[in-house]
């Protein structure tokens, strides 16, 4: 609570009322100042601020805890202090004049009841006025019976009650158009809450001396405020208590020419910009409401109240700290239903959560390019929720799955062994490390294996990239070395059967370049290799190549740099990181539709042969021999 009036007293004046009211100060400071107005043992206020007066006002708030006995009291504070309009001049120290009562439409009265001029006698008391020689009512001297308190001011001018009129006005107007600006996108709502408070602090600006106005536009501060705080749309310096004109400037980057000085002319520059960001919004693209995927919301979700409702009781007070993964789904999820909801209040306080969530937390960053107006999912909402859908219902199966592996301490049949492999097989694309780590126990068996039993060629290729993962993980390390040696890797198997000629790797190289050229790509790898960085710029004819370290620091970089657009492909040496790792860079580049490719250990010909399937350059199939089969490398997204 605090003291809702404009212009205020000075604290000495207050200070001369407490004293004549009774009251003592008392200050204290503990890293803040506290002030406590004491009176006998039968009050006690205690106020709080950054100095002593603004601590002092927030006492006297709380020992005047309504709103009329607090413009009663300033009004007759501000009275006391410029002067009563009375022949005689009272004593500086004197009592202070009756406080004036605040009628229903802002104009004051005296206190006893007579819209013009002075009442009868009073008795004294600590807001009755005392009499010339300076007596305070605690000394218990009566006032003379002709006393007569200061006369009230005169009624506010026309203009006054007419600006206290279209303030209240604005207010309900804000109440009305809530709901429609609570769906556009973050950069209108923040031109429109300016819009708002300008104009409403114009209206101040231009009466600065009336009370009623004052309160009315700090009413309209708090209920934009409480916007802000639920749509989460970014700073909005002019709502803070001790706003300036000048602090506008910031959100005014397409129409202002120099720095405004006065709430009306921020009123008018932010109708102007508001229009200017709709006209090139529109020339972008964009529609109506500033958002990009309009196009990509149909068909709406069978439910989608039930939708809104879900996702606002799992982001609810026992959410605790969340999770990226889940943040991502919540926010594809308030995308797609925006337009399709009638409590759009509630909509945007979800979306404006993830806002601050993802502000609050800088784990969950490479979500914000979902919340984004401009950002358009390649496909529309209803696919992208299929998709993810059936990616959770195999992940679920896979899980399952793993989680029935042979145990490393119990003897295992080749059956067995053989029957629980081939329902691996199909999730190594996602799982492929896991099944390797179940696997290694039981090496010596799976390599003895045949893939000819498998009934399609995916699962052939998997079995031997499986193999092959396994070979690695039990042979030397030198001889894993020689089997990866690019000269080997490019012109072993000249002419055998599933092999790559040398004509035809040349053919696949010009094809691929065609979209790989002149594109930013990241590395992630556990060590640098500035040979192997130079060859890849070479082969993929790339404007840079990025390369991070597997480090968390680094990995985590590699995220915020992804999520802020800065790689269009990235290749991730799988062979050399942790699953949480991959799992990561995964993650932040479906959320920016970035080319993600498992490459194993990074060799030049796996990264060219990942990017080659991914893009259908050519029919590639890989052979046993190979020491990085077709099956080893992809991009996910």
């Amino acid at each position: 609570m605090t003291l809702c009036f404009h212009p205020l007293p000075d604290a000495r004046q207050i200070r001369l009322f407490l004293d004549s009211a009774g009251y003592g100060v008392v200050y204290r400071e503990l890293g803040w100042i506290e002030c406590v107005l004491v009176r006998g043992e039968a009050e006690r206020w205690v106020g709080r601020g950054d100095d002593h007066d603004a601590a002092l006002l927030h006492a006297l708030s709380q020992a005047f805890p309504s709103q009329a006995a607090r413009t009663a009291l300033m009004t007759a504070l501000l009275v006391a202090q410029r002067g009563p309009e009375t022949e005689a001049e009272p004593a500086t120290d004197g009592p202070l004049p009756r406080c004036p009562a605040v009628s229903g439409d802002g104009a004051e009265q005296p206190a006893n009841g007579a819209r013009h001029g002075g009442g009868g006698p009073t008795a004294a008391s600590p807001l009755t006025a005392a009499d010339g020689d300076g007596g305070r009512p605690e000394d218990g001297v009566p006032a003379p019976a002709d006393h007569r308190p200061p006369a009230a001011p005169p009624p506010p001018p026309l203009d006054a009650q007419t600006a206290l009129v279209q303030v209240r006005e604005l207010r309900e107007r804000i109440l009305a158009d809530e709901p429609d600006v609570a769906v556009l996108a973050p950069g209108r709502q923040r031109l429109i809450l300016l819009g708002w408070i300008a104009q409403a602090r114009a209206h101040q600006e231009g009466l600065p001396e009336f009370g009623p106005v004052h309160c009315a536009v700090q009413e309209i501060a708090h209920l934009l405020g409480g916007l802000a705080r639920t749509w989460w749309p970014g700073s909005v310096s002019a709502l803070q208590l001790r706003a300036q004109p000048a602090q506008a400037l910031a959100l005014l980057r397409l129409t202002a020419t120099q720095t405004p000085t006065s709430w009306k002319q921020v009123a008018g520059l932010a109708a102007q910009e508001l229009h200017a960001v709709e006209e090139r919004d529109e020339a972008d693209g964009l529609d109506d409401r500033g958002w990009g995927d309009e196009a990509l919301l149909d068909p709406p979700p069978e439910d989608p109240e039930g939708l809104l409702e879900d996702i606002l009781t799992a982001m609810g007070p026992d959410c605790g700290i969340p999770q990226l993964r889940q943040v991502m789904q919540w926010a594809r999820s308030i995308r797609w239903l925006r337009g399709s909801v009638q409590q759009v209040d509630q909509w945007a306080a979800a979306l404006g959560l993830l806002r601050r969530w993802i502000q609050e937390y800088p784990d969950l960053a490479c979500a914000a390019r979902l919340l984004e107006p401009e950002y358009r999912p390649n496909r529309p909402w209803a696919e992208v929720f299929r998709r993810e859908a059936a990616n959770a219902r195999r992940a679920q199966e896979a899980a399952e799955v793993l989680a029935a592996a042979p145990a490393a301490d119990r003897p295992i049949g080749p059956d067995g062994l053989r029957e629980w492999l081939y329902r691996a097989l199909p999730y190594t694309d996602t799982h492929h490390d896991a099944v390797v780590a179940a696997m290694t126990p039981f090496a010596g068996q799976v390599l003895l294996m045949e893939s000819a039993g498998l009934p399609s060629r995916r699962l052939r290729r998997r079995l031997l990239k499986l193999q092959e993962a396994l070979r690695q993980e039990t042979a030397p390390s030198t001889q894993a070395a020689s089997l990866h040696h690019p000269i080997h890797m490019a012109h072993a198997g000249v002419g055998a059967a599933g092999s790559i000629r040398r004509d035809d790797s040349e053919g696949i190289r010009r094809r691929v370049r065609q979209l790989t050229r002149d594109k930013r790509a990241l590395f992630v790898s556990n060590r640098s290799d500035p040979e192997l960085r130079q060859r890849l710029v070479e082969l993929f004819d790339l404007a840079d190549l990025a390369w991070a370290g597997s480090e968390p620091r680094r990995v985590d970089g590699a995220v915020h740099a992804i999520a802020g657009g800065a790689y269009d492909i990235v290749f991730c040496a799988t062979g050399f990181l942790e699953h949480k790792v991959s799992t990561k860079l995964i993650d932040a580049c479906r959320a920016t539709d970035v080319r993600f490719y498992r490459v194993n250990r990074g060799r030049p010909l796996t990264c060219l042969l990942a990017v080659a399937r991914d893009c259908a350059v050519a029919p590639i199939h890989a052979r046993q021999t190979d020491p990085d089969p077709v099956g080893a490398v992809g991009s996910v997204h």
